[in-house]
């Protein structure tokens, strides 16, 4: 009778198992757009995040991203990257095809920074040429992000991203185009 009753029980979790539904968990997005520094210039921006749903509620991501100077205003020059760790909230539930979440991290950045320091006589006021000083500016990034993202198949998401960090105390506004693949 155990061995009737072991078989039935394992036969009906077999079904139960079998029958629910797959949830799409993992995601990777592409996200390029601009990030406003400061009042210093625009940067081009783009970010390749890799995330996890663990519930309808959390997701977690992790965030590549590259900044590259747009503008001759801006102070940062060259090629700079940040990785960051995020956590997100979910407002809205995930049966319905928007999502708005909202989110903060930490992470790591570095950049390189250029200064034009003019070069004058010793008797002159005006300057003779202007020298390029390069720098490499480092340190711990913080960010709160809020996005909204609406389901265009299974697989495909599309929103927009708005990002708030802070980096060495100036502060820079990306605002990027999410494109998410569902894993």
């Amino acid at each position: 009778m155990k061995k009737i009753l072991f078989a039935i029980l394992a036969c009906m979790i077999c079904l139960v198992s079998y029958a629910q539904t797959f949830q799409k968990k993992d995601f990777i997005s592409i996200n390029p757009g601009v990030s406003i520094y400061d009042d210093n210039g625009m940067l081009g921006r783009a970010e390749i995040e890799l995330g996890r749903k663990f519930n309808r509620f959390f997701s977690a991501s992790a965030i590549l991203g590259f900044e590259s100077n747009m503008t001759t205003e801006s102070q940062f020059s060259g090629s700079g990257y940040d990785i960051s760790a995020n956590g997100y909230f979910n407002f809205l539930k995930p049966d319905n095809k928007t999502s708005l979440r909202l989110g903060g991290g930490i992470g790591f950045g570095k950049y390189s920074q250029i200064f034009i320091l003019p070069v004058t006589p010793i008797n002159g006021t005006e300057p003779l040429w202007w020298v390029p000083v390069q720098s490499q500016l480092q340190g711990v990034l913080f960010n709160l992000t809020l996005e909204g993202t609406r389901k265009i198949s299974s697989k495909v998401e599309i929103g927009l991203k708005y990002t708030y960090r802070i980096f060495e105390s100036d502060s820079q506004i990306p605002v990027m185009l999410k494109l998410q693949f569902n894993l």
